[in-house]
């Protein structure tokens, strides 16, 4: 009887674990959204995500917010020969029909002015504001820093904390 109402529980917590990792508004779909639990009293940290358009038109990511931090913005780094750059992105555009892919090395959410740190595991809700899909409430995992680091945390200089 126990092992039948374990099963019975797990088959039901299993579509609330899927939806956690995919938000759906509009024609916009966002995909296992998670922030990198922080780093000792860091005040920054980091989010991906992958944002898919299933629409017949372009949409816009304007902004973002967190109650866990100061402020939240989209990066941008890239590699000029040897020489790593990050630069804030005012929006981001989500092409019809098509994916961005916010991740390590490339773009990402800097999440800086951190409140209190974020542990693995920890849920932390962003809204995420879009030209035409809105502000969409996004629940963000936590979890330990990937298996591959962003190029900032190889490179020195690279510290986003002064933001």
């Amino acid at each position: 009887m126990l092992k039948t109402l374990i099963v019975a529980v797990a088959l039901l917590a299993a579509p609330s674990l899927v939806q956690a990792h995919q938000v759906k508004a509009g024609n916009l779909e966002l995909i296992h959204p998670h922030i990198r639990a922080s780093m000792g009293q860091s005040p920054t940290t980091a989010g991906y995500l992958t944002i898919l358009n299933h629409g017949k038109t372009a949409d816009r990511l304007l902004s973002i917010s967190c109650a866990c931090a100061a402020s939240v913005t989209v990066h941008e780094m890239k590699m000029t020969g040897s020489m790593a750059s990050m630069a804030q992105v005012p929006s981001v555009e989500i092409p019809a029909g098509g994916k961005v892919t916010l991740a390590p090395g490339g773009l990402h959410l800097m999440v800086m002015g951190l409140k209190a740190p974020i542990k693995a595991g920890d849920m932390v809700e962003m809204v995420l504001t879009f030209d035409k899909a809105g502000a969409v409430k996004t629940p963000f995992e936590a979890a330990d820093r990937p298996a591959s680091k962003p190029m900032s945390d190889k490179m020195p200089g690279m510290d986003h904390s002064n933001h």
